[in-house]
Protein backbone atom coordinates (compact mmCIF):
# COMPACT_ATOMS: atom_id res chain seq x y z
CA UNK A 1 0.00 0.00 0.00
CA UNK A 2 1.27 3.43 -0.88
CA UNK A 3 0.52 7.11 -0.26
CA UNK A 4 0.85 9.97 -2.74
CA UNK A 5 0.48 13.66 -1.94
CA UNK A 6 -1.68 15.07 0.85
CA UNK A 7 -4.67 12.79 0.16
CA UNK A 8 -4.55 9.07 0.75
CA UNK A 9 -5.55 6.45 -1.81
CA UNK A 10 -4.38 2.98 -0.92
CA UNK A 11 -4.09 0.52 -3.85
CA UNK A 12 -3.69 -3.14 -2.92
CA UNK A 13 -1.57 -5.03 -5.44
CA UNK A 14 -0.23 -8.57 -5.78
CA UNK A 15 3.09 -9.47 -7.41
CA UNK A 16 3.51 -13.00 -8.78
CA UNK A 17 6.96 -14.20 -7.69
CA UNK A 18 6.65 -17.27 -9.92
CA UNK A 19 7.45 -14.96 -12.83
CA UNK A 20 11.03 -13.96 -13.72
CA UNK A 21 12.20 -10.65 -12.15
CA UNK A 22 12.16 -8.89 -15.54
CA UNK A 23 8.47 -9.73 -16.00
CA UNK A 24 6.88 -9.75 -12.55
CA UNK A 25 6.65 -5.95 -12.19
CA UNK A 26 5.27 -5.23 -15.66
CA UNK A 27 1.85 -3.59 -15.54
CA UNK A 28 0.17 -6.50 -17.33
CA UNK A 29 1.40 -8.92 -14.65
CA UNK A 30 0.50 -6.86 -11.57
CA UNK A 31 -2.80 -7.94 -10.01
CA UNK A 32 -4.74 -4.99 -8.57
CA UNK A 33 -7.12 -6.25 -5.88
CA UNK A 34 -8.69 -2.87 -5.19
CA UNK A 35 -8.21 0.65 -3.86
CA UNK A 36 -9.04 1.83 -0.34
CA UNK A 37 -10.41 5.35 -0.86
CA UNK A 38 -9.29 8.46 1.04
CA UNK A 39 -9.07 11.21 1.81
CA UNK A 40 -7.60 9.83 5.06
CA UNK A 41 -5.85 6.57 5.85
CA UNK A 42 -8.12 3.70 6.97
CA UNK A 43 -8.48 3.26 10.72
CA UNK A 44 -9.18 -0.49 10.56
CA UNK A 45 -7.07 -1.86 7.73
CA UNK A 46 -7.85 -5.46 8.66
CA UNK A 47 -11.50 -4.98 7.70
CA UNK A 48 -10.55 -4.09 4.12
CA UNK A 49 -8.49 -7.28 3.78
CA UNK A 50 -11.06 -9.83 5.04
CA UNK A 51 -12.17 -10.99 1.58
CA UNK A 52 -8.56 -11.26 0.39
CA UNK A 53 -7.73 -13.23 3.53
CA UNK A 54 -10.56 -15.71 2.92
CA UNK A 55 -9.54 -16.29 -0.72
CA UNK A 56 -5.88 -16.66 0.17
CA UNK A 57 -6.67 -19.28 2.80
CA UNK A 58 -8.46 -21.28 0.08
CA UNK A 59 -5.45 -20.99 -2.22
CA UNK A 60 -3.09 -22.09 0.54
CA UNK A 61 -5.17 -25.26 0.99
CA UNK A 62 -5.30 -25.74 -2.81
CA UNK A 63 -8.15 -25.26 -5.27
CA UNK A 64 -8.82 -28.43 -7.30
CA UNK A 65 -9.98 -28.84 -10.90
CA UNK A 66 -8.31 -25.80 -12.46
CA UNK A 67 -7.66 -25.94 -16.21
CA UNK A 68 -4.24 -25.12 -17.69
CA UNK A 69 -5.04 -23.97 -21.23
CA UNK A 70 -1.36 -23.83 -22.21
CA UNK A 71 -0.40 -27.38 -21.22
CA UNK A 72 -3.95 -28.76 -21.66
CA UNK A 73 -4.48 -30.47 -18.32
CA UNK A 74 -6.28 -30.09 -14.99
CA UNK A 75 -4.31 -29.12 -11.89
CA UNK A 76 -4.62 -27.95 -8.28
CA UNK A 77 -4.02 -24.23 -7.94
CA UNK A 78 -2.12 -23.06 -4.87
CA UNK A 79 -0.62 -19.74 -3.74
CA UNK A 80 1.16 -18.39 -0.67
CA UNK A 81 1.76 -14.87 0.52
CA UNK A 82 5.48 -14.54 1.22
CA UNK A 83 6.25 -10.79 1.40
CA UNK A 84 4.33 -7.64 2.27
CA UNK A 85 5.68 -4.29 1.10
CA UNK A 86 4.75 -0.62 1.08
CA UNK A 87 5.94 2.66 2.53
CA UNK A 88 6.71 2.82 6.24
CA UNK A 89 3.35 4.15 7.52
CA UNK A 90 1.45 1.64 5.38
CA UNK A 91 3.47 -1.37 6.56
CA UNK A 92 3.09 -0.22 10.17
CA UNK A 93 -0.69 -0.30 9.72
CA UNK A 94 -0.54 -3.71 8.03
CA UNK A 95 1.49 -5.10 10.94
CA UNK A 96 -0.70 -3.28 13.50
CA UNK A 97 2.28 -1.44 14.94
CA UNK A 98 2.71 2.10 16.24
CA UNK A 99 5.07 3.12 13.46
CA UNK A 100 7.95 5.53 13.10
CA UNK A 101 6.71 8.06 15.70
CA UNK A 102 6.06 5.58 18.50
CA UNK A 103 7.98 4.90 21.68
CA UNK A 104 9.14 1.58 20.21
CA UNK A 105 8.92 2.40 16.48
CA UNK A 106 11.08 -0.16 14.67
CA UNK A 107 9.39 -3.22 13.20
CA UNK A 108 12.60 -5.28 13.30
CA UNK A 109 14.04 -4.38 16.71
CA UNK A 110 12.91 -3.19 20.15
CA UNK A 111 14.84 0.08 20.39
CA UNK A 112 13.00 2.42 22.77
CA UNK A 113 12.87 6.16 22.36
CA UNK A 114 13.95 9.10 24.51
CA UNK A 115 11.69 12.10 24.88
CA UNK A 116 12.66 15.20 22.94
CA UNK A 117 12.95 18.06 25.50
CA UNK A 118 9.73 20.10 25.80
CA UNK A 119 8.00 17.87 23.25
CA UNK A 120 5.80 14.78 23.00
CA UNK A 121 8.06 13.31 20.32
CA UNK A 122 10.76 10.68 20.71
CA UNK A 123 14.18 10.22 19.20
CA UNK A 124 16.21 7.03 19.18
CA UNK A 125 19.92 7.37 20.02
CA UNK A 126 21.91 4.23 20.72
CA UNK A 127 23.56 5.96 23.65
CA UNK A 128 21.53 7.86 26.21
CA UNK A 129 22.19 11.62 25.92
CA UNK A 130 23.68 13.65 28.73
CA UNK A 131 21.32 15.09 31.32
CA UNK A 132 18.64 12.62 30.21
CA UNK A 133 15.57 12.90 32.41
CA UNK A 134 15.26 9.07 32.59
CA UNK A 135 11.87 9.18 30.89
CA UNK A 136 10.40 6.97 29.60
CA UNK A 137 11.28 4.47 32.31
CA UNK A 138 11.24 1.39 30.06
CA UNK A 139 14.66 2.11 28.62
CA UNK A 140 16.19 2.71 32.04
CA UNK A 141 14.83 -0.64 33.27
CA UNK A 142 16.32 -2.71 30.42
CA UNK A 143 18.41 -5.68 31.70
CA UNK A 144 21.29 -4.57 29.45
CA UNK A 145 21.10 -0.95 30.59
CA UNK A 146 19.76 2.12 28.76
CA UNK A 147 22.41 2.08 25.98
CA UNK A 148 22.30 -0.12 22.88
CA UNK A 149 25.09 -1.80 20.94
CA UNK A 150 24.49 -1.60 17.17
CA UNK A 151 25.81 -5.16 16.85
CA UNK A 152 23.46 -6.52 19.54
CA UNK A 153 20.12 -4.78 19.08
CA UNK A 154 17.11 -6.49 20.74
CA UNK A 155 15.56 -7.97 17.60
CA UNK A 156 11.89 -8.78 17.19
CA UNK A 157 10.89 -12.34 16.31
CA UNK A 158 7.63 -14.02 15.33
CA UNK A 159 7.36 -15.88 18.66
CA UNK A 160 8.07 -12.72 20.65
CA UNK A 161 5.43 -10.87 18.67
CA UNK A 162 2.83 -13.51 19.55
CA UNK A 163 3.94 -13.38 23.19
CA UNK A 164 3.51 -9.59 23.24
CA UNK A 165 -0.03 -9.93 21.87
CA UNK A 166 -0.80 -12.38 24.68
CA UNK A 167 0.58 -9.99 27.30
CA UNK A 168 -1.48 -7.13 25.84
CA UNK A 169 -4.65 -9.21 26.17
CA UNK A 170 -3.84 -10.06 29.80
CA UNK A 171 -2.70 -6.58 30.82
CA UNK A 172 -4.81 -4.41 33.11
CA UNK A 173 -3.63 -1.33 31.20
CA UNK A 174 -3.52 -2.59 27.62
CA UNK A 175 -2.96 0.89 26.17
CA UNK A 176 0.28 1.33 28.12
CA UNK A 177 1.41 -2.20 27.23
CA UNK A 178 0.74 -1.54 23.54
CA UNK A 179 2.74 1.70 23.77
CA UNK A 180 5.74 -0.06 25.30
CA UNK A 181 5.69 -2.91 22.77
CA UNK A 182 4.89 -0.65 19.82
CA UNK A 183 1.97 -2.92 18.89
CA UNK A 184 -1.60 -1.71 18.33
CA UNK A 185 -3.39 -5.03 17.82
CA UNK A 186 -3.45 -8.34 16.01
CA UNK A 187 -2.69 -8.18 12.29
CA UNK A 188 -4.77 -10.24 9.87
CA UNK A 189 -1.50 -11.47 8.34
CA UNK A 190 -0.87 -13.60 11.42
CA UNK A 191 -3.53 -15.94 10.01
CA UNK A 192 -1.13 -17.04 7.25
CA UNK A 193 1.44 -19.71 8.07
CA UNK A 194 3.68 -18.41 5.26
CA UNK A 195 4.14 -15.02 6.96
CA UNK A 196 6.84 -14.41 9.57
CA UNK A 197 6.83 -11.27 11.74
CA UNK A 198 8.86 -9.21 10.97
CA UNK A 199 10.95 -10.96 8.29
CA UNK A 200 8.09 -11.01 5.78
CA UNK A 201 7.86 -7.20 5.91
CA UNK A 202 11.16 -5.96 4.39
CA UNK A 203 12.08 -2.30 4.13
CA UNK A 204 11.68 -0.77 0.68
CA UNK A 205 15.02 0.04 -0.93
CA UNK A 206 13.54 3.02 -2.77
CA UNK A 207 12.38 4.68 0.43
CA UNK A 208 15.56 3.95 2.35
CA UNK A 209 17.84 5.39 -0.33
CA UNK A 210 15.82 7.91 -2.30
CA UNK A 211 14.00 9.52 0.63
CA UNK A 212 17.02 9.53 2.94
CA UNK A 213 20.48 9.27 1.38
CA UNK A 214 19.91 11.19 -1.88
CA UNK A 215 18.06 14.18 -0.31
CA UNK A 216 20.77 14.48 2.37
CA UNK A 217 23.50 14.47 -0.30
CA UNK A 218 21.70 17.22 -2.23
CA UNK A 219 21.31 19.22 0.97
CA UNK A 220 24.99 18.75 1.77
CA UNK A 221 26.25 20.09 -1.58
CA UNK A 222 23.81 23.04 -1.58
CA UNK A 223 22.80 24.53 1.77
CA UNK A 224 24.93 22.21 3.89
CA UNK A 225 24.01 19.96 6.79
CA UNK A 226 23.97 21.42 10.33
CA UNK A 227 26.57 18.95 11.61
CA UNK A 228 28.57 18.55 8.37
CA UNK A 229 29.48 21.99 6.94
CA UNK A 230 30.35 22.24 3.26
CA UNK A 231 32.21 25.56 3.25
CA UNK A 232 35.33 25.48 1.09
CA UNK A 233 34.59 22.05 -0.37
CA UNK A 234 35.17 21.61 -4.09
CA UNK A 235 31.82 19.89 -4.59
CA UNK A 236 29.74 22.73 -3.07
CA UNK A 237 27.23 24.23 -5.52
CA UNK A 238 26.54 27.94 -5.83
CA UNK A 239 22.97 28.48 -4.59
CA UNK A 240 22.04 30.96 -7.32
CA UNK A 241 23.25 28.58 -10.02
CA UNK A 242 21.42 25.75 -8.28
CA UNK A 243 18.13 27.67 -8.37
CA UNK A 244 18.57 28.42 -12.08
CA UNK A 245 19.52 24.82 -12.91
CA UNK A 246 16.59 23.25 -11.04
CA UNK A 247 14.19 25.74 -12.62
CA UNK A 248 15.48 24.81 -16.08
CA UNK A 249 15.15 21.13 -15.17
CA UNK A 250 11.49 21.57 -14.27
CA UNK A 251 10.88 23.45 -17.53
CA UNK A 252 12.58 20.65 -19.49
CA UNK A 253 9.75 18.30 -18.50
CA UNK A 254 7.85 19.47 -21.57
CA UNK A 255 10.43 17.81 -23.85
CA UNK A 256 10.98 14.62 -21.84
CA UNK A 257 9.04 11.52 -23.03
CA UNK A 258 6.36 10.36 -20.60
CA UNK A 259 7.88 6.85 -20.72
CA UNK A 260 10.76 8.17 -18.60
CA UNK A 261 8.46 8.34 -15.57
CA UNK A 262 7.35 11.21 -13.37
CA UNK A 263 7.95 14.78 -14.48
CA UNK A 264 10.94 16.66 -13.10
CA UNK A 265 10.24 18.96 -10.17
CA UNK A 266 11.91 22.20 -9.23
CA UNK A 267 14.18 21.06 -6.38
CA UNK A 268 14.44 24.61 -5.07
CA UNK A 269 10.72 25.30 -4.64
CA UNK A 270 9.17 21.80 -4.52
CA UNK A 271 11.66 19.97 -2.30
CA UNK A 272 9.05 19.13 0.33
CA UNK A 273 6.75 17.38 -2.14
CA UNK A 274 9.41 15.10 -3.65
CA UNK A 275 8.62 11.37 -3.44
CA UNK A 276 11.00 8.44 -3.94
CA UNK A 277 10.28 8.20 -7.67
CA UNK A 278 11.07 11.91 -8.12
CA UNK A 279 14.49 11.43 -6.52
CA UNK A 280 15.11 8.29 -8.57
CA UNK A 281 14.41 10.15 -11.82
CA UNK A 282 16.59 13.06 -10.72
CA UNK A 283 19.50 10.77 -9.83
CA UNK A 284 19.37 8.60 -12.95
CA UNK A 285 18.38 11.16 -15.60
CA UNK A 286 19.46 14.60 -14.37
CA UNK A 287 22.24 14.37 -11.78
CA UNK A 288 24.66 12.30 -13.84
CA UNK A 289 27.53 14.26 -15.48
Amino acid sequence: LFKRGSNDAWPIMLINYNLPPVDRFNKKNVIVLGVIPGPKAPKDLNSFLEVFSDKLEQLMRGVDDQWDAFQQHWFTLGAYLILVSGDQPAVSKLMCMKGHRGYSPCRTCRVMGCKVPDSRRYYYPLKVPRNWDRLPSGRNQRPGGPDYSPAELPLRTHDRHLEQLRLIQEAENDAETMRVFGVTGRSIFLDFSSIDFPRSFPYGFAHLVFLNVVPRLVQHVTTGLPTVPNEGKTYTLNLERWKVATGELAEATRTVPAAYGRHFRNLDTELGSMVAEDWLNFLLLAARP
